[in-house]
């Protein structure tokens, strides 16, 4: 449900004020991702609205720049930070005993509540990862707020290999809030796949098992069960393990693909559209080369229930036949189809020729439908320029005409 009197505009403006914050040039290089182009499409098409043009959005006239931030000042009343009696260099220039000095400064001030707990780990993540960890054990039992220690086991010293990743699992672990424990569970499968039960029995139990092990190892080991748990699941059980790897800090398609992922693909994609639509989301994951794509994705198109799920599979696939794929399904009616196809051609050619090219397609199509769905499936990721009912066909035109040098400079073919 949206809040009250949140409306398109109020999507559009909110877009806007996040790109505000950059320069003309950035702004041109902010591609926007799906979920932001998606979140928008959304609420201008719940709220059966379209802004008006916004002043400075006519096709040849500039955005107007940023104001600079007015430097109100210090107060002279403000009391020193102790740290800023520690002298901090490059970390490396530093010893052992001075980042010790300096990690004791860092808890010892979160203590006293002059800071939070993301202010401590970005300035742990300066220090050696054993001078981190060592003071993270030393004042965990003095932290008493359990959002807190949830907060530092979020963001200390998960990226320098298994010794750092399974003690700070294994502080979590005996913890006594369960955000605590979710947290250092969270952290496993990030790093290694693993998924256990909130029991500190079963995290004993697999430590005692993999005790000595390697990262590698770890990883090979929890990619199989990985593969193994959504085989047993299917494509319906299997997107709740989708969702959890979305939120997984790291990737490592080797260690899946490995595992047998990319068969396990094969077969749901040709299982239907729920399984070739899971199969799909999966395939980030899956180490694929576009013979594959040919192979296994190809003819999802000749089913109108797959066509767009291999529409989207093919914006991922760098290939001129797949580029060649997409354009032609740009002019059909079916909505979901002509998105995908448009967002397809936006991610496979570079943006001095796909927006052209969709433009093209714009004055071709035959339905409101279509034309909304290149606007928001295509241009819009590309130009960050939203659907309104005054951007006509001739609208976009124009404006193309006025911009089209930026795209064809280096700048702007990034």
């Amino acid at each position: 449900m949206r809040p009250p009197g949140w409306t398109f505009l109020g999507a559009q403006l909110a877009i806007a004020a996040g790109l505000a914050t950059l320069s003309i040039a950035e702004r041109h290089r902010h591609v926007l991702t799906e979920a932001e182009i998606r979140t928008a499409e959304v609420a201008a098409r719940a709220s059966g609205e379209f802004p008006e043009d916004p002043a400075g959005s006519s096709p040849g006239e500039p955005a107007a720049e940023p104001e600079e931030p007015v430097d109100v000042g210090e107060d002279d009343d403000t009391e020193a930070d102790p740290l800023d009696s520690v002298e901090w260099d490059e970390p490396g220039t530093l010893s052992l005993d001075r980042q010790r000095v300096y990690a004791d400064l860092l808890f010892q001030s979160l203590l006293k509540d002059e800071r939070d707990g993301s202010d401590l780990a970005w300035g742990l993540e300066d220090c050696d990862p054993g001078v981190a960890l060592e003071a993270l054990l030393r004042y965990w039992p003095q932290i008493a707020d359990a959002g807190m220690r949830q907060e530092l086991l979020e963001n200390v010293g998960w990226n320098e290999g298994s010794a750092n990743v399974l003690a700070l699992v294994d502080l979590g672990m005996g913890d006594a809030d369960a955000n605590v424990r979710a947290a250092a569970l969270n952290a496993l499968f990030d790093h290694f796949y693993v998924e256990l039960p909130d029991d500190p029995a079963a995290w004993r139990a697999w430590r005692d098992r993999t005790r000595g092990s390697t990262d590698e190892e770890l990883l090979r080991l929890g990619a199989r069960d990985l593969v193994r748990r959504l085989e047993e699941l299917g494509p319906g059980g299997g997107a709740a393990v989708y969702a959890r790897l979305q939120e997984a800090s790291d990737e490592s398609p080797q260690a899946l693909q490995e595992a047998g992922l990319a068969p396990l693909l094969e077969k749901w994609l040709a299982s239907g559209p729920e399984g070739a639509e899971l199969a799909v989301d999966l395939l980030n994951y899956a180490e694929t080369d576009p013979e594959w794509s040919r192979l296994h994705v190809l003819p999802l198109l000749s089913n109108p229930a797959t066509r767009a799920t291999a529409l989207r599979a093919l914006g991922s696939t760098d290939t001129d036949w797949a580029l060649a794929e997409a354009k032609t399904w740009l002019g059909t009616d079916d909505y979901l189809t002509a998105s995908a196809a448009a967002g397809a051609v936006a991610r496979l050619a570079p943006p001095r020729e796909a927006i052209p090219l969709l433009i093209a397609a714009l004055r071709k199509a035959e339905s409101p439908d279509a034309r909304s769905a290149i606007i928001w499936g295509g241009l819009y990721g590309l130009t960050q320029i939203p659907g309104s009912r005054n951007h006509t066909v001739e609208w976009w035109e124009d404006w193309w005409r006025h911009n089209s040098a930026y795209y064809e400079s280096a700048e702007g073919a990034r």
